[in-house]
C-alpha cells in the first residue's frame, strides 16, 4: 500500500510436554505478556473468568478495550482498573479495519477511541493509557502516523518474525510489541486465540501451541506476547481449561505473566523500519495440527 514496509505476519503453534525439564527455572523466569481483549456486550462477564485465574495466581495483565465498549460499560473499565490491571485500547469497535481509512479519519478514530477509555476511569493524561492493538492487526502507514501524533506509547499490531521477536523502538516514537508465533508445517501460526480457534484447531492444539512456545523460552530466557479474548477464552469452559492449565505451568517454572508497560521497558534500541504486514491468513486445521 503505497509507502508502507514490508509487514510480514507471521503466525505460531505448539504445546505442554516440558522439552525443557533439565533447565534451572529458577536463574531468569520466562515473562509472559497477555494482552485479553474486551470488545462487546458479553464480554463484560466472560473477562471476569480470565481475570480471576490471573489474580489468583497473584499478576496482572493489559486489557484492551475498545471505545465502543467502554463508551456502554464505562463501569466495567473502572472496576477492572482498580483491580490493578493495566488498561488499553484496541480500536473503536470490534472488527474494524483501518485500512480503510485515510490518514484524519484514523486519526479520528484512534483519538475517539483513547479519549473513551479514559473518561471511564476519569484520567484523561495522555501518557496513563498509551497502549494500542489495532482490530485484526489491520494497520497501515497512516496508522503509524496516527499513533505518532497522539503521543501512543506501543502498538501491539505485529506478529514476531525470525529477526524481530523483542519489543523494539521505531522512528514513529511508539515501541512495537510483537505478538508470538509458532511454526507448525512451515506455516507460522500467531499465538491469538481467535484465530487459532478459528482455523479448526481444538483445545488440545491451542494448549500444545502456547506450552510449546513457552518451552522455547525456557531454553533463550526471551519475554513474549499472547492475545486472549474474553469473547473466545473466556466464554469456554474447556477453552478456558486449557489457559489454566498453560497458567499453571508457567507458575510451576518460576515463570511470570506481565502486563504490556513491563514490556515496553525491555524494548529493545531504536530501529529505522517497520516490518508491517497484511493480516494473518487462516490456515487449515491440516496445517495446525
Amino acid at each position: 500500500m503505497g509507502n508502507e514496509s514490508n509487514l510480514i505476519i507471521k503466525f505460531v503453534g505448539i504445546l505442554i510436554v516440558c522439552s525443557a525439564c533439565s533447565i534451572s527455572y529458577a536463574a531468569k523466569p520466562v515473562l509472559v505478556n497477555v494482552q485479553v481483549d474486551v470488545e462487546q456486550e458479553s464480554d463484560k462477564e466472560y473477562v471476569y473468568n480470565i481475570l480471576s485465574e490471573i489474580e489468583k495466581r497473584g499478576w496482572s495483565v493489559t486489557i484492551y478495550f475498545t471505545g465502543e465498549f467502554a463508551m456502554g460499560y464505562p463501569d466495567i473499565v473502572k472496576d477492572i482498573h482498580d483491580r490493578r490491571h493495566q488498561i488499553a485500547v484496541c480500536g473503536w469497535t470490534s472488527g474494524e479495519d483501518l485500512t480503510l481509512l485515510g490518514f484524519e479519519e484514523q486519526l479520528l478514530f484512534i483519538n475517539e477511541s483513547f479519549t473513551t477509555v479514559r473518561s471511564a476511569i476519569n484520567n484523561f493524561y495522555y501518557a496513563y493509557i498509551a497502549d494500542f492493538r489495532p482490530q485484526g492487526l489491520k494497520q497501515d502507514e497512516n496508522t503509524f502516523k496516527a499513533l505518532q501524533q497522539l503521543n501512543v506509547r506501543s502498538n501491539a499490531g505485529f506478529l514476531a518474525s525470525e529477526t524481530e521477536t523483542h519489543p523494539y523502538h521505531t522512528n514513529y516514537g511508539f515501541i512495537a510489541i510483537p505478538i508470538a508465533t509458532i511454526k507448525q508445517h512451515s506455516k507460522d501460526i500467531p499465538l491469538i486465540d481467535k484465530i487459532i480457534f478459528d482455523s479448526g484447531a481444538s483445545v488440545q492444539n491451542y494448549l500444545d501451541y502456547l506450552t510449546k512456545r513457552y518451552d522455547e523460552s525456557l531454553v533463550t530466557k526471551e519475554p513474549f506476547t499472547i492475545v486472549v479474548h474474553s469473547s473466545v477464552t473466556g466464554s469456554d469452559e474447556e477453552k478456558l481449561e486449557a489457559f489454566i492449565q498453560f497458567l499453571d505451568y508457567v507458575k510451576d517454572t518460576n515463570g511470570q505473566v506481565v502486563m504490556t508497560d513491563h514490556m515496553t521497558t525491555l524494548a529493545n534500541p531504536y530501529m529505522t523500519d517497520l516490518n508491517l504486514n497484511v493480516p494473518p491468513v487462516i490456515c487449515s486445521k491440516k496445517e495446525l495440527i
